[in-house]
């Protein structure tokens, strides 16, 4: 007999009684949910994202605000997109991270100039800034925040109200994997390198011709990383291994073997970019 079937009913347990993971048969009203690998009771609550799910006679019932999305760029163009996908791509040039005034960040300063095509004029500015520890904090009006740790970090946070308005290197924010790869023409491209090379703000600058990775440019750094990172997979982690997927953590980790400094653009109306 298997003892790790769902709770159903059916021969095991009496009519109008369900028989759960343990074998136990119970009213169907105490059914419990699981969520990785965890069993939950009748009753428990448990935050998915920025919404609380319920676990309801066996099943989630969960709440459906609407959240807020990021995009991380660190060390040698090693970027995640909003939508969660992670890929490499390390240009020559300025780049467009998600698509108005700039903002542009250097060597742990940054500067804003307005943009001359913006005929919105206000005195007031459109951002605030703040520092918390080595992180430069900067949150416009309009729900975006930007993350810089003034050196090789970069990480964008987006409310909901920008879901499918956004495209560049950071993705186009809608959800679907599939297209994430799309250029500024509008075409989806073959692979992270066209894609890329696609969304350079100097027409000068040479495309990229092949993707690199940084441990492949630094082999020697590539064992000392991969020992860095293995610490992840540590039994102090255990609780989290079926919660939190190690391979995006351990790509990230090994991609950043030679971290190089970069320079970072925001432009006001969700425009960021990045010279590599």
């Amino acid at each position: 007999m298997q003892m790790d079937m769902p709770c159903t009913p059916g021969c095991y347990c009496p009519l109008g009684m369900a028989r759960d993971n343990e074998g136990q048969c119970i009213p169907p009203t105490h059914c419990p949910c699981s969520y990785s690998g965890r069993k939950y009771e009748q009753g428990s609550k448990i935050n998915i994202g920025c919404n609380t799910c319920t676990c309801v006679e066996g099943a989630w019932k969960c709440t459906t605000e609407k959240c807020q999305s990021s995009c991380h760029i660190y060390g040698d163009g090693q970027i995640q997109t909003f939508d969660g996908l992670s890929y490499s791509y390390d240009g020559f040039c300025q780049y467009v991270l998600a698509e108005g005034g700039t903002l542009v960040l250097e060597d742990g300063k940054f500067m804003f100039t307005k943009d001359a095509g913006n005929t919105n004029c206000t005195d007031k500015e459109p951002f605030t800034v703040h520092t918390v520890g080595l992180y430069l904090i900067i949150r416009y009006i309009h729900g975006i925040t930007l993350i810089w740790d003034k050196n090789t970090r970069v990480s964008i946070i987006m409310d909901s109200d920008w879901n499918k308005q956004i495209c560049g290197l950071c993705g186009n924010h809608n959800g679907n994997l599939q297209d994430e790869f799309t250029t500024r023409l509008g075409s989806l491209a073959a692979g992270p390198v066209e894609f890329g090379n696609s969304w350079k703000t100097i027409p000068m600058c040479s495309d990229k011709a092949a993707e690199s990775f940084p441990c492949d440019a630094n082999a020697y750094c590539k064992d000392w990383a991969v020992r860095k990172c293995e610490i992840i997979r540590d039994h102090h982690f255990k609780e989290c291994h079926n919660k939190v997927s190690l391979l995006g953590y351990m790509w990230w980790g090994v991609g950043i073997c030679i971290p190089a400094t970069k320079q970072m653009m925001l432009h006001d109306s969700g425009d960021v970019s990045t010279v590599m």
